[in-house]
């Protein structure tokens, strides 16, 4: 997928009401027929791209849905934006809007991603009578949801990372020095499979000789030797939080409720790091995090450095 650029986005296009969002051309429950889902579930395809904090999605199947009305050069793009779309064959809502490519935000089951095409092709999405299928349910939108990094606080040795929890009551994966030492490599990765870091840093350039002594080049090579490294890097982590809550019920709610209550605070978590020198944490701000995921499962824990 081309890199995907960061548009400014005005309050509208950030917080869509169920009637902009549904479209004057709508019919039919939309209360039944659509979900809300967060941007979190698209932090580590977007790139660090900025789409709508809430998206309007289809609750089914394509065959639910027929189209509506047209996209033309002369609509707003905020009366679009965060609302459920039509592009080319396949149902989503709409994540982004530049250069004449609609950039589509897709959730299912067994599915969450990106999908470009030319804006030219875009309809709205209308409900149509008849049997549905099986409904998108809350419970697996958050499960897509990504635990980010909202808040960077360094001080000599260590970094604070304060982490936005989606509201689904998961567990923090952060068992050893290895699953610390991850989040302070993620802010250099460009995608996993780049042969280059995106930031020149001590860590970095670090991490580079750690690959050359073992006969080992680029950087897509790192997540090989993350259990060996680790304790070079960390010397102690700790976590906090986030407070036991019971995961949001929001399946049944009406759009507006279920819009209420994703938009209210998340639980958040707060994770020190120590490093081992103070050049370790150099590279790391707020922006670094933008396009990083925090990684959902325990990562295997330090080993031994291989012979």
């Amino acid at each position: 997928m081309a890199k995907l650029q960061r548009p400014r986005l005005s309050a509208a296009q950030r917080h869509p009401s169920p009637q902009t969002a549904a479209g004057k051309d709508q019919a039919g429950d939309d209360n039944d027929m659509f979900v809300w889902v967060p941007r979190e579930c698209f932090v580590s395809l977007a790139e660090g791209a900025v789409l709508p904090e809430l998206m309007l999605m289809p609750a089914y199947a394509t065959s639910a849905y027929t189209a509506g009305k047209k996209w033309s050069k002369t609509a707003e793009p905020s009366q679009w934006l965060g609302t459920p779309i039509l592009l080319g064959a396949r149902v989503g809502a709409l994540a982004l809007l530049e250069g004449g490519t609609a950039t589509m935000a897709v959730v299912s089951d067994g599915l969450r991603g990106l999908r470009g095409d030319a804006a030219s092709k875009m309809k709205r999405l209308l409900p149509k009578p008849g049997r549905r299928g099986s409904r998108l349910t809350y419970q697996r939108i958050l499960s897509a949801a990504d635990v980010t990094v909202s808040r960077v606080k360094k001080k000599g040795r260590t970094v604070e990372l304060t982490l936005r929890v989606p509201p689904d009551g998961r567990n923090l994966p952060f068992e050893s020095e290895t699953d610390a030492f991850v989040l302070l490599v993620w802010p250099m990765m460009i995608w996993p499979w780049e042969q280059e870091l995106a930031i020149d840093c001590a860590l970095g350039r670090a991490i580079y000789a750690d690959l050359e002594e073992r006969e080992m080049a680029g950087a897509h090579r790192i997540a090989e030797i993350f259990d060996e490294i680790a304790k070079k890097y960390v010397a102690a982590f700790d976590l906090e939080g986030p407070a036991a809550t019971e995961p949001l019920a929001l399946d049944g709610l009406t759009l507006a409720a279920a819009k209420a209550a994703l938009e209210a605070p998340w639980p958040t978590a707060t994770l020190r790091i120590v490093a081992t020198s103070p050049k370790w944490i150099a590279h790391l701000n707020a922006s670094a995090y933008a396009a990083v995921a925090v990684h959902k499962s325990p990562m295997p824990p330090p080993c031994d450095p291989k012979p």
